[in-house]
């Protein structure tokens, strides 16, 4: 299964099983549902509550998937540095949202573009001083008292390594990157086929301190 949920990858797709029942005399279809497209939905769920009425960016967006899954949103955009994956969302969820090539370092946005800025499970995928930049460019382009959501999972010397992964941050680590700009509204975690997630929400900072 690749790294980029994608609808058409096997690992994201419900499968059918026969199960016996009664006794085992009779087969009965039952559906399994995938936990990874299970994850993404939830993912994008908890996110809807910060969502709605707001502008939206969602970032890394990948094939637009989850990005499309957002309602209610003033404005609703996906930037991702894959060009085939934004080639791929704007043909299937350009109805939904805007999509563009982006890089995280440099987001191409004006400040005060955007309410609501979602990273979901992003930021573990580039080097830490492009993570760093990255925050610093959410609170660029956020509009006073906008919010970041960003999911991250912690790091787990029993669990065998992501190849994906170029830095997965601790908890403590998250607190140096975002403090400086954001007050923290709500840390949880949640284990997630079997990977122990870190779903933070920060406020912006007064930008004038």
């Amino acid at each position: 299964m690749a790294e980029r949920a994608h609808p058409e990858d096997p690992g994201f797709k419900d499968h059918w099983i026969w199960q016996r029942r009664f006794k085992g005399l009779i087969p009965l279809p039952k559906k399994v549902r995938s936990q990874w497209k299970e994850g993404l939905i939830s993912r994008y769920k908890f996110c809807q509550t910060y969502a709605s009425g707001k502008r939206v960016l969602d970032i890394p967006c990948g094939v637009g998937w989850g990005t499309s899954l957002l309602q209610r949103t003033k404005r609703l955009v996906g930037v991702d540095l894959n060009r085939e994956a934004i080639k791929y969302a704007k043909s299937h969820y350009g109805y939904k949202a805007d999509f563009m090539v982006g890089d995280m370092r440099q987001l191409p946005f004006s400040i005060n573009e955007f309410d609501l800025v979602i990273c979901l499970e992003g930021i573990e995928h580039v080097p830490m001083e492009i993570g760093k930049k990255f925050i610093q460019e959410s609170a660029r382009i956020l509009s006073d008292c906008g919010k970041i959501v960003l999911t991250n999972p912690l790091p787990d010397p029993v669990r065998p390594p992501n190849p994906y992964h170029i830095h997965e941050y601790d908890l403590e680590e998250l607190e140096v990157f975002l403090k400086p700009y954001f007050e923290k509204q709500l840390q949880e975690i949640l284990k997630i086929g079997g990977v122990s997630i870190v779903y933070y929400v920060g406020k912006l900072k007064n930008k004038s301190n």
